[in-house]
């Protein structure tokens, strides 16, 4: 019953935060829906950091029954908004045990669009990207977030055409938020605040 307990916030916060963009009259930024969708699906991606480093896993795979965050970026240099978040998420993790949170970030390099190299140059790119999320990971001090690279292949199930940035929120196999920022928008320091709030609440993950 008590592991249950962060599912059964989450299904409070997401009537809350449509209700209270509703009342000024605003289109909610993080999607909340009142009968949860299945999860699209798992993949394999490859592992820059994390106790995968170096090899193929799946995350959701791993921790799909428990509260999971996983964000979709093509930024393989990250903005400091995405910096921000990720240091975030990974203090709320590390300072919210019970709230068994977990996290991870696929990056979608346009320089590596298929992981699995065709070819030596490609396999040159991969490890050049690898190297550039690695060194930002460890400046971000980042231990509970993992940082994955994958190919637009990998993640086809999500319709992420025309998304720069994706924010989900994943309990028992269900996506229980998200976020999606196209076209011309941008994630930006709103954004993250109200990602968090999202996540704070809804996770159960209170401190800072």
């Amino acid at each position: 019953m008590r592991r249950l307990l962060p599912f059964a916030v989450f299904a409070v916060f997401s009537v809350l935060a449509v209700s209270s963009a509703a009342s000024r009259g605003d289109e909610p930024a993080v999607k909340a829906e009142a009968k949860s969708p299945n999860l699209p699906g798992p993949f394999h991606a490859y592992n820059v950091t994390g106790k995968y480093k170096g090899h193929y896993h799946s995350h959701i795979s791993e921790f799909g029954l428990e509260p999971m965050v996983m964000i979709v970026t093509h930024e393989v240099e990250f903005s400091d908004p995405l910096k921000a978040l990720l240091k975030q998420i990974d203090n709320a993790i590390d300072k919210n045990p019970a709230a068994r949170l977990h996290a991870f970030v696929v990056v979608l390099s346009d320089d590596v669009p298929e992981v699995v190299g065709a070819d030596g140059k490609t396999d040159d790119k991969r490890m050049e990207v690898t190297t550039q999320l690695e060194d930002q990971a460890k400046g971000l001090m980042l231990t509970h977030v993992d940082i994955v690279l994958a190919g637009k292949a990998d993640l086809q199930k999500y319709d992420l055409d025309g998304t720069h940035f994706a924010f989900y929120l994943f309990q028992r196999a269900k996506v229980t938020a998200s976020r999606l920022v196209k076209g011309n928008d941008k994630l930006t320091e709103a954004v993250t605040t109200e990602l968090m709030a999202v996540l704070k609440e809804k996770a159960g993950a209170v401190r800072k």
